[in-house]
């Protein structure tokens, strides 16, 4: 079996949810799954079946698609193990310290000098030159809205948000397959892809290459010291019980070991996760996974005297657990990052890249020809809004300081006739002439004349204040109004 590598390029942000959830705050995951490019591959299951390949690629666990992590100076990077500890105040102490090798005494002994220790649960890294190089990933958040088709704007109490990915950031990741089968995946993986949600709005868009000159970014293994191997998941992994119900606890057995082997749960270091995987041909969520998160450590005792880490490396090469097509299952033995070096339950390496507290910016596009119709549109949207908000705020003034004064033996079918012809002026010029022209106007013959005599003056002043836009919307909002409260009196 081959292992060949690819860079993912974000030609977008990407959004990859962390759990099925729809309500709330829903975060994107830090990394890639491996599901992503299978399901890439997997968008031609029908022509791969035809050439008989479907079963090899998908369904014999011959071929495993690697979960994509952070490229840091070129090279994959992995997560933090959850067995390194920092102090809380860094400023005294930047060392990591191993969980799973100090001993009970260097504990009180920190707590006696006032020092108290955190997990590092999150961050990349890799290590040159025995400093721990580690980068601190990028997301954007972007707050959206609900469309209605039937009104043409936004739906009423209908918002949501995408945490995404944050483009023009590189991915590297692992195929193993056979050289004939990863050469057929390569027709259609390599290229300009789309992957995560909303991919046929702005998100998604991928470039996927192959990395011609790169090497396995495996760290060399350590001997195994004190009859004590460890096992690093550098994705995570799914387990069943007896029962085969998910569980968080391995056997001796799924971790393929010798029987007499024991897992020393007090200095092993796992974090649960559960989550749904989404099927995109059957446009729906399988049945929940519980895994060990990727990061965590388990501590092995009680091995053999004859037990061989060669031969049990090559074991494990192909996975732990179940799902491991996806990229599941994934494990580092005696990596040497979980072995300290002036002491034995220290790290010397020092981060050479500060976590980054600046805000991500969206990358501004230049304009194009085919923009100005989009600005435009824009600009009347957000002028109709502004004038929309005038016409409201000054109607209810005028209605406020008025009805109980000039206009209360104004009757309500009166102010209905009066909007009716307000909406029915192509401009300010023929609204007046429809209300105020002398002895042909609404407001200056017949029963109308003796109701809008006192007050019509009143009416026909504010009238001329008013902006050419804005007054047939003004005038409608102020009739509607006045009946309203007519309308109010009468239930009183």
């Amino acid at each position: 079996m081959e292992r060949r590598f690819y860079k993912c390029t974000l030609l977008a942000d990407i959004v990859i949810n962390m759990s099925s959830a729809t309500e709330g705050l829903n975060q994107s995951l830090n990394y890639i799954p491996g599901s992503n490019f299978l399901g890439i591959v997997a968008r031609h299951y029908n022509e791969l079946k035809q050439n008989g390949k479907a079963y090899d690629i998908f369904h014999s666990g011959k071929v495993r698609f690697g979960d994509a992590h952070i490229a840091i100076d070129n090279k994959r990077s992995h997560k933090k193990p959850l067995s390194w500890f920092q102090l809380k105040n860094k400023s005294e102490d930047e060392r990591i310290y191993l969980h799973h090798m100090i001993k009970e005494e260097t504990f009180e002994d920190l707590v006696k000098n006032g020092k108290q220790l955190k997990q590092l649960r999150d961050g990349y890294f890799i290590t040159d030159n025995q400093e721990v190089v580690d980068q601190e990933i990028n997301h954007t958040f972007s707050l959206k809205s609900a469309y209605d088709t039937e009104s043409r704007r936004s739906k009423e109490h209908e918002m949501y948000g995408y945490d995404a990915l944050v483009h023009s950031s590189e991915w590297i990741f692992h195929i193993d397959a056979e050289a004939e089968d990863l050469s057929l995946i390569e027709q259609y993986l390599l290229g300009e892809r789309s992957i995560g949600r909303s991919k046929s709005s702005q998100y998604g868009q991928v470039y996927i290459e192959k990395l011609e000159d790169s090497i396995d970014p495996r760290y060399p293994q350590a001997p195994i010291t004190d009859g004590t191997l460890l096992i690093y998941f550098d994705a995570n992994a799914s387990f069943l019980d007896e029962n085969s119900q998910f569980t968080y606890q391995p056997s001796i057995k799924d971790l393929k070991l010798p029987e007499e082997a024991r897992i020393d749960w007090s200095k092993s270091q796992i974090r649960p996760y559960n989550y749904s995987p989404y099927n995109a041909k059957r446009r729906n969520r399988d049945y929940d996974r519980i895994c060990i998160s990727k990061g965590s450590v388990l501590v092995i005792t009680n091995l053999p005297a004859d037990f061989s880490l060669t031969e049990y490396k090559n074991e494990v090469s192909g996975g732990l657990g179940l799902c491991k097509s996806e990229g599941l299952g994934e494990v580092l033995i005696n990596p040497n990052f979980l072995y300290g070096d002036s002491e034995p339950y220290l790290l010397n390496f020092k981060s050479n890249i500060p976590q980054s507290t600046e805000p991500v910016y969206q990358q501004i596009v230049k304009k194009g020809k085919e923009d100005d119709f989009l600005f435009e549109s824009i600009k009347k949207i957000n002028e109709e809004s502004e004038n929309e908000y005038t016409v409201y705020d000054m109607s209810f003034k005028y209605v406020h300081d008025n009805f109980k004064g000039s206009f209360k033996q104004i009757t309500a079918s009166q102010w209905g006739q009066v909007r009716n012809i307000a909406i029915q002026a192509e401009s300010k010029e023929k609204l007046m002439a429809l209300l105020f022209e002398e002895k042909t106007g609404f407001l200056m013959h017949g029963k109308s004349e003796k109701q809008w005599k006192k007050v019509r003056d009143k009416l026909k002043d504010n009238l001329e204040s008013i902006d050419d836009k804005l007054i047939t919307p003004y005038l409608v909002n102020v009739s509607s109004l006045m009946i309203k409260e007519k309308q109010g009196e009468k239930n009183d």
